[in-house]
């Protein structure tokens, strides 16, 4: 029995005692029989209910925790009320032999306090126990939304991350088989080198955790295998350079946000551009912030293009999904051709900030 059933249950327990002690009084003769049979039945209630909640409230304190199986926690319920109950005739029979045990049947001052002192008492407990029942009732109503609502925002970002994962396969594929069947007889040391970084991407892709958050250093590894690819499709028409903080390796940042940014300045920036060009990945740190900015001097992002593979717009909701209102992406388009996109994120590490083992410090293909 939970915390939130017990008061109710104890509500219930002061005013049905209140209510079968006023109908037994009734029925009794005399003023001083119906004084007395309310204040037993008043003093059996409230003492039995004060001592059943402080053992309850030791039983979850210290007992609880540690019984895992639900009829032990009844069998103790039961327990406890048995023992209430009969501590609780014991007190009320003792104190009607001391106040009504002088002989006769006239009804005295100290009946009338212990009547007015049980009705104060009946009263506070059973109006602490129904303000604490709606507390806890409120409080589990809160924390079934919040659950419910934090339910549908993870079942959300793993959907968008399974239409991701599924974007990405068509197109890059069909291009990296194109190149291999190009060069397999030509050039097959590239052909291992397409194979070996397809099957690290999709590998990376294919495990990607539910909760679609990856480190720096792993995003940052599935952009350079990525990169490795189109480098060898463009020849000299693509140039990259990754450079990050070795002390980021370990910051906490949605997965394929960097990846998605990269392919789209490749497809729609530098391969639409007859002599290439260059793509630089800068991360760094400023303030309570890091800072992404994925830079191209392309032909320039045209929204129009971009009826396959990722969109910006798509960085944008998975950003929105983790962070809500504190990330940001910005798209900048250069005077002297190209496009910008800068991203904002909050600052969140995981495990040790040391640089991991293979940073993703800068790096470069000539």
């Amino acid at each position: 029995m939970t915390r939130y059933r017990w008061l109710g249950a104890l509500v219930i327990w002061q005013l049905a005692g209140l209510l079968i002690g006023l109908g037994g009084s009734v029925a009794q003769k005399d003023l001083h029989g119906f004084i007395a049979f309310l204040n037993l039945c008043l003093t059996f209630i409230n003492s039995s209910a004060l001592i059943a909640s402080a053992l309850w409230l030791i039983y979850l304190r210290w007992i609880g925790p540690r019984v895992a199986r639900r009829y032990l926690t009844g069998a103790a319920a039961a327990g406890i009320v048995l023992i209430a109950a009969y501590a609780g005739a014991n007190i009320a029979f003792a104190t009607m032999s001391r106040v009504f045990g002088i002989a006769g049947q006239t009804v005295n001052s100290n009946h009338i306090y212990l009547l007015c002192a049980n009705l104060i008492a009946g009263l506070l407990i059973a109006g602490l126990s129904f303000t604490a029942y709606m507390y806890e009732r409120q409080k589990n109503t809160l924390q079934h939304h919040l659950q419910e609502t934090e339910n549908q925002r993870r079942l959300q970002i793993e959907s968008r991350l399974e239409v991701l994962q599924s974007k990405f396969n068509p197109h890059f594929l069909f291009n990296a088989f194109n190149t291999m069947l190009e060069r397999i007889y030509q050039k097959p040391h590239e052909v291992e080198s397409i194979i070996l970084n397809l099957s690290g991407i999709y590998r990376k892709i294919l495990t990607l955790p539910d909760h679609g958050v990856v480190t720096l250093a792993a995003e940052l590894k599935l952009v350079r295998e990525y990169l490795e690819i189109e480098k060898i499709r463009l020849g000299e028409r693509l140039d990259f350079k990754i450079s990050a903080d070795d002390r980021l390796a370990n910051l906490q940042i949605p997965s394929l946000i960097i990846l998605m940014t990269a392919e789209n300045a490749v497809e729609h920036g530098i391969n639409l551009k007859r002599q290439g060009g260059q793509l630089y990945i800068v991360v760094h740190k400023e303030g309570p912030e890091v800072l992404i900015h994925v830079k191209d001097n392309g032909a320039g992002m045209n929204r129009a293009k971009e009826s396959s593979g990722f969109s910006i717009d798509d960085v944008r909701q998975r950003l929105k999904s983790l962070y809500q209102d504190q990330a940001q992406v910005s798209v900048t388009r250069l005077a002297e051709g190209g496009t910008k996109i800068s991203m904002t994120i909050p600052y969140r590490m995981t495990g040790s900030e040391a640089p991991a083992e293979n940073p993703p410090t800068s790096g470069e293909r000539p």
